[in-house]
């Protein structure tokens, strides 16, 4: 699998250059490069996984909004 090595922007695009010396022409770039969570590894951790623990913060931030 080939990678991208550089990004550079020129006016409205973008040039993308791989390891293998190729370069593309975009006018957008989208960037996933992922993400896990991370267990606390507690004693019944997973057993309430979905009822208390979650692992979303996209998800659960309305639980938390205007608490901190």
């Amino acid at each position: 699998m080939d990678k991208v090595v550089n990004i550079v922007k020129k006016d409205n695009l973008f040039k993308i250059t791989t390891q293998a010396k190729k370069e593309f022409l975009t006018n957008a770039v989208l960037l996933a490069i992922g993400n896990e969570h991370r267990h606390l590894n507690l004693p019944d951790e997973d057993k309430f996984i979905g009822r208390g623990v979650s692992y979303c913060a996209t998800c659960d931030a309305m639980f938390y909004k205007d608490k901190v």
